[in-house]
């Protein structure tokens, strides 16, 4: 009998376009794409992994890239960048009542205080 449902965050609950979020984020942070590109590589892996959380990621853009932003404020164009699926995501809900419903992703931890509601 199934009793527990596990669902991933992009790709699942929500989807991006790459290309669109390098775009809005090194808009956002006025560097170069490829610039942009470069900084993430050096933090994305640990942030997949879990050695790392949102915060921490955002800190590292920030002091090892040399910007200038407000980490709440930049997280929100990060996350903007997900588009929600709302038709799996109310999919998910109506599931609630009748299993256990989790949220298994290697993002970090930018989603689960929005998916908790």
């Amino acid at each position: 009998m199934i009793t527990h449902i596990i669902f991933d965050n992009c790709g699942v609950l929500t989807t991006s376009d790459d290309e669109r979020t390098y775009k809005r984020v090194s808009e956002y942070l006025k560097i170069n794409i490829d610039d942009f590109k470069i900084l993430l590589s050096k933090f994305e892996r640990e942030l997949e992994v879990g050695k790392i959380t949102q915060e921490d990621f955002y800190m590292n853009l920030l002091i090892e890239g040399k910007l200038n932003f407000n980490i709440d404020e930049f997280s929100k164009v990060h996350l903007e960048s997900y588009i929600p699926k709302k038709d799996v995501q109310e999919f998910a809900i109506s599931l609630k009542d009748k299993f256990k419903i989790s949220l298994l992703s290697n993002f970090g931890d930018a989603f689960w205080d929005e998916y908790k509601k």
